[in-house]
């Protein structure tokens, strides 16, 4: 971990000592080619403009395997760059990121081999800075993976430039042009087929087969963090589906996989499976993917933190790492109570209840005070949040109940006390999901609306924020309509007439 006052991009971008090496397609020990092998950028290199695929080969690449139609939001006639000014002031730099990162030349050709390298960490230290939690936790970690990545193999350099050059369009207008969208459409078909080409040659998976399984999921973030501004989110929703059989061949035994255990992990690609999974069950009401091993105490999370500070998944959403545990450990329970066709033991909850008020949660560290409040926000929205998602999901509790309601005033209250700008409402929102479903009062639901609309990734349609927006509202009209307050279920109904997932 950096200490609180480095200047994470500095790490991140500074120059780097790198031979380039015979970029030969690499081979792990099971001799399969990388799943990146089948992604042709012709002449990645040579052009400014090749970097996309010709027309014919980006028009014969649909995302097909989701049996679902891609429809992005676009505005090709606007000029991606007119709005950087204004997305530059909405989102400050007060941790002086953005003055050492600039130190690097603004206009490099990534067309020239030697500037290759540098253009990727630059287009990944600007998308890091835009779109996670505490940069500055992750920042070696990242570093070394893009580095590792970029020399694996040459098809592995054309994909971090593609996905280089989508962040760079991102980060400057939140949209994609026509010609965004057609490599948009080759990066992702091109990890989708990495996915489901996937076979599992021997169960139980040997070292060699995990680390395949592992590499397989490549760059599922980078897609992932960008899907979430151009693509509905039922797409997001059938990619992790896709993934589950790879995510499991590559945790290693037993099974279940202990979600402590992944979470601690060294690489990315398992921790983030986990943090999408958990993500995108809470804010759509469906079951986890994955069935995980996830033991419970106070005493188990204290000797989780001392062993997992500069791990977790905290530092990319801002979710403490004992509340990702607790809500593997919540689903848990649900299963096997559904299962057994009786409701959770009320004694449990009351216990869970406890343990979530006492938890402590790891503070973020940065020479900016205002940024060290904003986060706090975070991670205490959180903790309402969790409330709610106990009394209600495994509780039974409806919006009307007592304690919902006091957890979900506290919430608002910490949302009001703070200012709107990106940080730190991007980072609201997925516990505002959860507050929002238990959310009546009409002044409430319209701080929620308006902050979620500030954010470009709300505002755009069909994105995977507008539809969140939009399961919510439906779950607002439905319980007015029908005169009663809101229950758990009223989520997961939402999210499928809205996503059909």
């Amino acid at each position: 971990m950096l200490p609180f006052d480095a200047d994470w991009e500095r790490s991140f971008c500074e120059a780097t000592a790198v031979t380039l090496l015979d970029l030969s397609p690499y081979s792990n020990p099971s001799s399969r080619p990388t799943p990146s092998q089948q992604l042709s950028v012709p002449g990645a290199l040579s052009t400014s403009t090749s970097i996309l695929a010709s027309q014919a080969e980006l028009d014969s690449c649909p995302l097909r395997r989701t049996g679902h139609d891609l429809t992005f939001t676009s505005y090709s006639s606007l000029d991606p760059f007119q709005n950087q000014h204004e997305l530059e002031d909405d989102y400050e730099d007060p941790e002086g990121i953005k003055e050492i990162f600039f130190a690097i030349p603004l206009g490099l050709d990534r067309t020239v081999e030697s500037n290759s390298l540098p253009f990727v960490l630059h287009s990944y230290a600007q998308w890091f800075t835009m779109t996670v939690f505490d940069p500055q936790k992750i920042a070696h970690t990242a570093k070394a993976t893009v580095i590792d990545q970029f020399l694996k193999s040459s098809s592995s350099r054309s994909r971090m430039l593609l996905i280089s050059e989508l962040m760079g369009k991102l980060i400057k207008s939140r949209t994609l042009d026509r010609e965004g969208e057609r490599a948009f459409r080759l990066l992702a078909d091109d990890v989708s087929d990495s996915i489901t080409s996937y076979q599992v040659q021997q169960w139980p998976a040997s070292k060699g087969e995990r680390e395949w399984a592992n590499a397989t999921l490549n760059n599922m973030l980078e897609l992932i963090s960008m899907q979430i501004i151009v693509v509905p989110y039922a797409y997001l929703l059938r990619l992790l589906k896709l993934a589950v059989p790879v995510f499991l061949c590559a945790c290693l035994p037993p099974h279940p996989p202990a979600m402590s255990a992944i979470l601690l992990e060294t690489t990315l690609n398992l921790r983030h499976f986990v943090a999408s999974d958990v993500v995108t069950s809470i804010t759509t009401g469906r079951s986890l993917l994955c069935r995980y091993h996830v033991p419970w105490s106070l005493e188990f999370c204290e000797d989780f933190m001392r062993r997992g500070e500069s791990q977790g998944l905290q530092w990319l959403l801002g979710i403490p790492d004992q509340f990702i545990l607790l809500f593997g450990y919540t689903e848990g329970l649900r299963e096997d109570a559904k299962s057994l066709g009786m409701p959770v033991d009320p004694e449990i909850i009351g216990q869970i209840e406890e343990d979530v008020k006492k938890i402590r949660i790891s503070p973020s560290q940065s020479r900016d005070v205002s940024m060290e409040v904003k986060r706090r926000v975070v991670q205490e929205g959180w903790r309402e949040a969790v409330l709610i998602y106990m009394y209600m999901a495994l509780g039974g509790a409806d919006a009307n109940d007592r304690k919902v309601k006091k957890a979900q005033r506290e919430f608002m209250k910490l949302v009001n006390a703070i200012g709107t700008g990106r940080h730190p409402d991007i980072f609201l929102a997925i516990p505002t999901m959860i507050v929002g479903l238990a959310t009546i009062n009409p002044v409430d639901r319209e701080t929620i609306t308006s902050r979620f609309l500030a954010l470009p990734e709300f505002a755009n349609p069909n994105s995977v924020g507008h539809d969140q927006l939009r399961i919510l509202k439906d779950v607002w009209n439905q319980t007015d309509t029908s005169g009663r307050a809101a229950q758990w279920k009223d989520l997961r109904e939402a999210s499928w007439r809205i996503t059909g997932v």
